[in-house]
């Protein structure tokens, strides 16, 4: 019997003695690392981030338990000897927790699904007695305050080492980084919209801050969900989140799909015992202003120059204090132009129509922003050129020249 094998046995009858007794066990969470498999079919990487901004971890171990298992080879027991599970405690410095892999001690089904659930409990175990109601003094799972997802995607990384296996990482907290290579509680560094979280997510390319995760799926459980009281996300701050880790993994050359992203599927209060971490306050703010001709950013024809340069510097200023007086961090200018033929020509044009309003409102962008610049927003600045605005036809596809005015504007998001 392998020596795994044994302690996971003999933890169980340690929890099992402890319920009945009342007494803490001695030395139930020693957890020992098991070489790695000759040759494994499916080698699996969990990173568990159980966090005190999360919500209870249990819940979020048990709904990702079925895949785990299922992977490890749960109702396929002919192929599950040799698979492969790692598990990551994502805290302030990140460590491979365990390591081990179903091996069978003979070649019944009895024998087969015991290696199983020999190779899964460690799965939950390392949570428990890391941040969890096992939890105890002196422990051989020591936390750090904080966690470091990038740092436990690397370890993560390192134990999927055959080329020849299916790669396979799940990882198991709320997307919130406050240490390592980005610490999402500082100014400036959590994902406040999709572009943001894209040059976030580029910047760590650049620093060489990214793990190799070629030819891994990802699997996320809890992204962008918190706890609601110490910490809180609006709609928007946990989508960029959710895009920042997308961006992260793919650089990274690993996939993570949306459909993979499980977010709120937790519940209840963080353990007691969970790894403390600051809290962060990314920017709520979620103004949008539009302007049109008549609030003076007015453009000469096919061209990016205001008619009324006086006006526009006014329209900017109070872009520029409407968003500095929200606390807003980040904005971006979107142009919209019109097409300036009805509705079967614009059809027969679209492309070359299309194509011109692009690049066009792109300047009329810029243009824009420049101007919030200097009248001074200290924060970034995005641009986007949308393009044709598409609804300046009336019922019949004749130009409606109201319609036409509101599709040439600059819109201002954050």
């Amino acid at each position: 019997m392998s020596r795994l094998r044994l302690i996971a046995l003999s933890t169980a009858a340690l929890l099992l003695s402890a319920g009945l007794t009342s007494c803490t066990p001695v030395k139930h969470c020693e957890i020992g690392l098991q070489d790695a498999s000759p040759k494994p079919p499916i080698q699996v990487a969990a990173i568990l981030a159980p966090t005190s901004n999360f919500v209870d971890f249990s819940s979020i171990i048990t709904a990702a338990s079925t895949s785990v298992q299922a992977d490890l080879g749960f109702g396929k027991l002919k192929t599950s000897s040799g698979r492969e599970l790692s598990v990551v405690l994502a805290d302030g410095t990140p460590s491979l927790a365990t390591r081990g892999f179903v091996e069978p001690q003979g070649g019944a089904d009895y024998d087969i699904q015991t290696a199983i659930e020999t190779t899964y409990g460690n799965f939950d175990l390392v949570a428990q007695c890391a941040a969890g109601d096992l939890q105890v003094q002196g422990d051989q799972i020591k936390t750090d305050k904080e966690t470091d997802l990038l740092a436990a995607l690397s370890v993560a990384a390192d134990q999927l080492s055959d080329d020849k296996a299916d790669k396979k990482i799940y990882v198991l907290g709320n997307g919130i980084q406050t240490a390592g290579a980005i610490k999402m509680q500082e100014t400036g560094q959590f994902p406040t919209s999709e572009k943001y979280a894209q040059q976030l997510a580029q910047g760590l390319k650049d620093i060489g801050a990214l793990p190799d995760l070629h030819g891994t799926n990802v699997y996320w459980y809890g992204l962008g969900q918190v706890d609601g009281t110490k910490q809180k996300l609006s709609q928007k701050n946990s989508d960029s989140l959710s895009y920042f880790w997308q961006e992260v993994i793919g650089m990274s050359n690993g996939v993570l799909l949306t459909i993979d992203i499980h977010g709120k599927v937790g519940s209840g209060e963080p353990n007691a015992n969970a790894i403390p971490v600051a809290p962060v306050d990314p920017p709520t703010c979620s103004l949008v202003v539009k302007l049109y001709e008549k609030d003076g950013v007015q453009f000469q024809p096919d061209s990016n120059v205001f008619v009324d340069a006086k006006k526009a510097k006014a329209a900017a200023k109070n872009v520029s204090d409407s968003f500095i007086k929200a606390e807003c961090t980040e904005m971006t200018v979107h142009g919209y132009a019109a097409a300036g033929v009805d509705k079967a020509s614009y059809d027969s044009q679209k492309d070359d129509i299309d194509e011109t309003n692009k690049a066009l409102t792109l300047l009329r962008a810029k243009a824009f922003a420049a101007l919030v610049k200097r009248a001074g927003f200290t924060g970034t600045i995005n641009t986007d050129g949308v393009g044709t605005c598409g609804t300046e036809w009336n019922a019949s596809g004749k130009i409606a020249s109201e319609l036409q005015k509101l599709c040439r504007r600059v819109e201002v998001s954050n």
